[in-house]
């Protein structure tokens, strides 16, 4: 009888923790405060690409963090470029199609500029495969103007009928950012 109500504990745990991330309110990613371990030099659960002979460093910062003990620094030298920090594929639960989420994470900027191509820093929600058009955007330079301190930014969607995950990114273009709690939450 003991073993038999382990065993129960134990399928219930797992039922619980697995469906976590589709109930309102839990955080979807696994590493929104960049908090677990590194894979070839990137946080587990996320990439980075850096393009268009951009010249960036790409790093963990413990002295400018929001909660815990590090976040995310990009810092792009002039005259700017484009770099794109996105979610891995399985750095987040999977979706429930029709269902609304909220994306949000902390922003702080220093010198915080458009790229000489004239492209705009952005954060970027959309769903994958089928994807919502437009997708979400928000223009960094609108709401934070050049350099700020830690400043929230979310957006909200409606995961498309065919879509199973989310995609999300940052695409930033001149200056340093750092970036902390990212979060993505089924809305309530």
């Amino acid at each position: 009888m003991k073993k038999q109500l382990t065993t129960a504990l134990a399928w219930m745990a797992i039922v619980l923790i697995s469906s976590a991330g589709s109930a309102a309110g839990a955080n979807m990613l696994y590493n929104g405060g960049f908090e677990g371990p590194v894979e070839n030099g990137q946080p587990k659960g996320w990439k980075t690409t850096v393009n268009r002979n951009t010249t960036a460093e790409i790093s963990l910062d413990s002295r400018e963090r929001r909660n815990g003990q590090q976040s995310l620094k990009v810092a792009i030298t002039p005259p700017g470029g484009r770099v794109i920090v996105y979610l891995e594929e399985a750095g987040a639960a999977p979706i429930t199609p029709g269902a609304d989420y909220e994306a949000s994470c902390w922003i702080r900027t220093q010198n915080l500029d458009y790229n000489r191509f004239h492209e705009a820093p952005a954060f970027r929600l959309n769903f994958r495969p089928q994807r919502i058009r437009p997708g979400k955007v928000v223009d960094l330079i609108n709401k934070l103007q050049g350099t700020s301190g830690w400043v929230q930014i979310s957006q909200k969607a409606t995961a498309p009928e065919n879509s199973s995950r989310i995609h999300l990114d940052f695409v930033l273009t001149s200056g340093t950012v750092w970036i902390d709690d990212v979060s993505v939450q089924r809305a309530q």
